[in-house]
């Protein structure tokens, strides 16, 4: 059989999975899953297990599948340097499962992470999967752009639905949990860090806010960025004032390559994501970066 049926037939019988666990999620009312994924897991590393909060997406999706889309961690993956040495940083890093399939790799390049989570049922999940992991930081609290708190969204299906935008189109509206979290200053993170980080170590930057990204990306010191060598980013289309949006295209403009993940790897000029951006219509656009 050839290689694209097999993924076929591969890729139906994971869905298949995906809705029995469901169902079987449903009938028995579980919350939380202590899982050790098989040896031809991204997720796998050594005999240390991998906890799952048991929602309707996340967790039977990565029981079915085996792995959280690793397919777009190796996107990222490629675009590193042999040999070059990198330290990793996850905002919004949820249970910790693109950091873990990242760290966990075969020769993995990374010498140390800092994963940042808020919401403190998650950020225990990331605590446990990540704490294998010589030289990994996780932080109970949301990078932003000055220190503080605010309040939290989170859809009560879905563990990854989660957001700080007041006016964020989260998929359950219906059903939304709350909680004052707390934000650190992205700015004077991305000092501290750079003060410490040895200069031949490099930086791959992964976000996943829903709809806070360009507001912590703008927030992070021009230094930094030029220290990434690669990045993933959830952008969405929400109200920006002029100069926001001229700073987050600045920062693109720094890579020479912008694709978009989940549209055939397309190239991305600035015109375009610059109308992208100024249409406010809440959509999302990932968005691979590198040198």
């Amino acid at each position: 059989m050839s290689t694209a049926w097999s993924q076929l037939f591969g890729g139906l019988a994971a869905r298949r999975r995906r809705s029995l666990i469901r169902s079987l999620l449903a009938q028995a009312d579980i919350r939380e899953l202590s899982w050790l994924p098989p040896a031809d897991s991204p997720l796998h590393h050594g005999d240390n297990t991998v906890k799952l909060a048991m929602d309707q997406v996340i967790g039977p999706r990565t029981l079915a599948f085996g792995h959280w889309h690793d397919e777009h961690c190796a996107l990222l993956r490629a675009r590193l340097v042999p040999g070059q040495r990198y330290h990793l940083i996850d905002v919004g890093a949820n249970a910790g499962l693109v950091s873990r399939q990242l760290l966990a790799a075969p020769a993995a390049p990374f010498v140390g992470a800092d994963c940042f989570e808020p919401d403190p049922h998650n950020h225990a999940l990331l605590a446990h999967n990540l704490a294998p992991f010589a030289s990994v930081r996780t932080h109970e609290a949301a990078l932003s752009d000055a220190d503080g708190e605010a309040e939290l969204f989170r859809g009560a299906r879905n563990a990854g639905d989660i957001s700080l935008a007041p006016g964020a189109r989260l998929r359950a509206q219906g059903d939304l949990q709350r909680r004052l979290v707390r934000l650190l200053d992205g700015r004077r993170f991305g000092v501290e860090l750079l003060a410490t980080l040895p200069e031949h170590v490099r930086l791959v930057w992964k976000s996943d806010t829903q709809g806070h990204d360009i507001r912590i990306a703008n927030a992070m010191p021009d230094a930094l960025w030029e220290r990434v060598d690669a990045a993933m980013i959830e952008v969405r289309s929400v109200p920006l004032e002029a100069n926001a949006r001229e700073r987050f295209l600045n920062i693109v403009g720094r890579f020479p390559r912008c694709h978009s993940i989940k549209r055939g790897l397309r190239r991305l000029g600035p015109d375009e994501l610059r109308a992208f951006l100024a249409r406010e219509s809440e959509q999302e656009l990932d968005l691979l970066l590198a040198r």
